[in-house]
């Protein structure tokens, strides 16, 4: 057995004050910096609770501790109560501001809204129709036959599909 662990089996005895070190040993103690911070720990802990006289004071230091428990714990349930009406605010707030705009009438100059049935409204900013009013525009529509949802972009028709008179109510819409 080394110097080092014949010193670390007798610290506690040493630190109790239940005997006492060699000549040998306390020169080893001396000179082995890791055996007398080693010491200096054992030390430390052997004097913990050396301050308390009686039951007493134990039950004080228990019904400190629970105190400062309780309100730790009442801290965190008000923060996150705190943090979950926030977060219901924001949702509420967020919720609103979608309904505002969803249900906002359309400003005057925006481009023209194109709804299909069981679709979400779909923005078309066309240049040319910005100006055209709803004759024009309703005119313009008469002239695609089918419904766009049931046919392939791939299929879409075009202006050049369009027959001469198609053609003329179109342009007469325009020019209005």
């Amino acid at each position: 057995m080394s110097a080092c662990d014949d010193l670390s089996d007798r610290m506690p005895d040493v630190a109790r004050g239940a005997a006492a070190w060699t000549p040998a040993q306390a020169a080893h103690l001396a000179a082995c910096g890791e055996c007398a911070a080693e010491f200096a720990l054992v030390r430390q802990a052997a004097g913990l609770g050396t301050g308390l006289r009686s039951g007493r004071d134990a039950e004080a230091i228990a019904s400190s501790v629970l105190g400062r428990v309780r309100e730790a714990t009442a801290a965190d349930r008000a923060r996150r109560a705190r943090t979950v009406r926030w977060g219901v605010a924001v949702a509420l707030a967020a919720s609103l501001a979608l309904v505002v705009l969803v249900r906002r009438p359309p400003e005057a100059g925006t481009p023209p809204v194109a709804t299909l049935p069981g679709a979400a409204p779909l923005a078309l900013p066309l240049a040319e129709a910005e100006s055209a009013d709803e004759a024009q525009l309703e005119a313009a529509l008469d002239a695609i036959q089918g419904p766009l949802a049931g046919s392939s972009t791939l299929d879409a028709p075009h202006a050049g599909d369009l027959d001469t008179q198609q053609l003329e109510r179109v342009l007469r819409a325009w020019e209005g």
